[in-house]
């Protein structure tokens, strides 16, 4: 379900350097105090789950060479665990387990849409 067509190594490139962006960024907005952080107007939980959407999608994609796209997600999962512990440290900032889920979710939504964006890209060749 999740096999990639591998001639387009460009945009397995493309996806994996999104990725790697993309940990910068939720981890920078991850340690910075709450006071200092961008407010998005939404409820931070969509934040979360869009975040890891992104991270979810560019990760199962940039590293389709892995044979276990669950590999990929769980470890997504674990980092969103990791920053949400770090915040424990950070003033302002708190251990949510809703923001859990939506990390969660998120990256497990986007893993899927890595698959959809990886079956139409096959059934285009």
């Amino acid at each position: 379900m999740f096999a990639i067509e591998t001639g387009y190594a460009w945009f397995h490139r493309f996806a994996r350097y999104a990725f790697y962006i993309g940990l910068l960024a939720v981890t920078a907005l991850s340690v910075i105090p709450i006071a200092a952080a961008p407010s998005m107007g939404v409820s931070d939980k969509i934040g979360h789950f869009l975040a890891y959407l992104a991270l979810g999608t560019a990760g199962v994609l940039g590293f389709s060479g892995i044979k276990r796209p669950l590999a990929v997600v769980l470890a997504i999962i674990a980092f969103g665990f990791v920053m949400e512990c770090i915040q424990l440290f950070v003033p302002g900032r708190m251990f949510s387990g809703l923001d859990m889920v939506a990390n969660a979710t998120g990256a497990v939504v986007g893993a899927g849409l890595s698959g959809v964006v990886g079956i139409f890209r096959y059934s285009r060749s």
